[in-house]
């Protein structure tokens, strides 16, 4: 017997199965629908359902993404903010900001606000940097 693959559900995913579970549907056939395991199923209700709900409504309010499959939202979301208002100042001035100054001036924000000394503007803060903006400027 062969293993089954690896499902990453969204958090969307996630919100409607605990929906439909409360409704009476069956975790069974639930499972055969999202192909994961029933155990799966019933972990998401047991366990993450309150966690879900949260963090389906921070997404929703900071009108981020319920395509998101974890839980983890940005650690720091004060430089993120600050980082924000200073791009979007310098872009209304007309003003072409690079990767590599964006990374340099949230490095100085995160000094000034006094975060995280492990605070590394790296290439994967700087796509969800990039991926939060674009949402925000979407609305």
């Amino acid at each position: 017997m062969s293993k089954r693959k690896r499902v990453l559900l969204s958090m969307k995913d996630k919100y409607e199965i605990n929906k439909r579970l409360e409704e009476g549907e069956s975790a069974t056939k639930l499972s055969l629908e999202y192909q994961v395991g029933k155990s799966t199923i019933t972990d998401i209700k047991k366990k993450q359902k309150t966690n879900i709900s949260n963090v389906i409504s921070q997404l929703d309010s900071s009108n981020g993404s319920t395509s998101r499959k974890t839980m983890k939202l940005a650690s720091n979301t004060n430089l993120d903010d600050a980082v924000y208002n200073w791009f979007t100042q310098k872009r209304s001035q007309g003003e072409t900001i690079s990767d590599p100054i964006l990374c340099e001036k949230a490095v100085q924000f995160n000094e000034k606000i006094g975060g995280s000394s492990n605070f590394q503007a790296s290439t994967g803060w700087l796509k969800q940097f990039k991926s939060a903006a674009d949402s925000s400027a979407a609305d």
